[in-house]
């Protein structure tokens, strides 16, 4: 009996040691397979690979231009490391390994004499005609194992215009290893189009510091510039732009005369403004034989004492076409008119006295722009709509939060013969 129950027992142990191999070959196997799709996954993933040639609109090649992919996501919260590469001599680029979905591929030159625009996409027979701006994204999502290879990507390729510029004090001896601080705008000769540019330059040991700029079609622009350095202006009288521009700016001073420098940035340039701007000259509209005149000022108690000093009156705009008109003459910007209800709030008068015959509220000013505080109006743009302010606002952009600086529109009554 005993001997039987000794067998009995080695059985159910054999029986339980062959149970437990079982589970654990099992277990092994399960791991293994999931070992071998991740590492299929990967090999699948890094078999996706990107490649091609970048060529401008002749079939040349353009080389040594960055191409620099990263991860197609809106996420914020995915800093995904990019990776990039350069074109080589002839214009090929190549990206393996390639583990996102959805990628971007952002296209640029280093050179800043140079810029690039990527005009169409090719690959076998797909073409593709991405939005056009110098410095190129193209998005791609590519399914992992794809092979997108033989992708041609012509461009644009132009060089920039270059204004080089020497700063000198007003006795001859170079502005030499420092910075200086640049506003410079550039005009259409036809059309109203226009831009400008602030930034800090730093000088060589001669006094030099090159600009490059993008513009097309020369000559077309004409460009004004004005320098600072430590509270001392130079301003360049207006050139038509070329594609090599070499121009010498001379300080209203020496070293010896160097003032305190302005130290907020936004207040440095609105000086450069100030101090490039053209001196201003009456306008005179045929239609009702009054003159018209720009002018700065930071408030709107300085307009009107400038105004009152040239037997004049900020601006009274009466109808629709008058706002056209002075649109027309001046651009679409913000200046003060001559619109307030300091005297009795919520009834508007005209500095001029005439009776108000036209508003143009913008949409966003509740009743009439009524407001206890607010006495003073400006223009949006012209035809987008007035808006209330009190006398020192501060305006800013919405791109770069700078103050804008505050324009005032002068006009009189005169004989056209008389204008000046």
């Amino acid at each position: 009996m005993v001997r039987f129950l000794k067998q009995k027992i080695t059985c159910i142990d054999k029986f339980r040691y062959r149970y437990l191999y079982c589970i654990a070959s099992l277990v092994s196997l399960l791991i293994l397979l999931v070992l071998l799709c991740i590492s299929t996954s990967s090999l699948a993933q890094e078999d996706t690979t990107l490649s091609g040639r970048l060529i401008d609109t002749r079939g040349k090649p353009i080389p040594d231009i960055t191409v620099q992919m990263s991860r197609n996501t809106e996420d914020r919260s995915k800093f995904d490391n990019t990776i990039q590469t350069r074109t080589d001599s002839k214009g090929r680029f190549a990206f393996s390994g390639i583990n996102y979905k959805s990628i971007k591929l952002y296209i640029y030159s280093l050179n800043r004499s140079h810029r690039v625009r990527v005009l169409t996409v090719e690959f076998g027979d797909i073409s593709l005609y991405p939005f056009r701006e110098w410095g190129s994204t193209l998005t791609f999502d590519l399914e992992s194992g794809t092979k997108m290879e033989d992708v041609i990507l012509t461009a644009d390729y132009e060089k920039q215009s270059q204004i080089r510029t020497r700063v000198v004090y007003s006795d001859g001896t170079p502005v030499a290893n420092t910075r200086v601080y640049v506003y410079r705008t550039m005009h259409e000769f036809i059309g109203r189009g226009s831009g400008y540019s602030e930034s800090p330059e730093k000088t060589d040991a001669e006094g030099y510091f090159v600009q490059y700029v993008t513009a097309t079609q020369h000559p077309q622009y004409y460009i004004r510039m004005v320098v600072s350095h430590q509270g001392l202006y130079a301003k360049a009288v207006p050139f038509i732009l070329k594609r090599e521009n070499d121009i010498v700016l001379t300080l209203n001073g020496n070293s010896e005369s160097i003032n305190p420098q302005l130290s907020d940035q936004s207040e440095r340039f609105l000086a450069l403004r100030r101090y490039g701007e053209p001196s201003a000259s009456w306008i005179v509209n045929p239609t009702n034989n009054h003159a018209y005149k720009l002018t700065y000022r930071q408030t709107i108690e300085e307009a009107i004492a400038q105004a009152l000093s040239e037997d004049a009156y900020v601006v009274s705009i009466n109808d629709k076409a008058e706002e056209k008109w002075l649109s027309s003459i001046y651009g679409n910007s913000r200046y003060w008119i001559g619109l307030s209800d300091v005297e009795e709030e919520g009834t508007w008068k005209w500095f001029s006295g005439e009776l108000v015959k036209y508003t143009n509220w913008g949409a966003y000013e509740s009743e009439g722009g009524n407001t206890e505080t607010k006495d003073y109006v400006m223009t949006g743009y012209f035809g987008w709509g007035w808006h209330a302010s009190d006398k020192t606002q501060e305006v800013h952009n919405s791109d770069t939060r700078k103050p804008i600086k505050e324009r005032t529109i002068l006009e009189k009554e005169m004989d056209v013969r008389k204008a000046h």
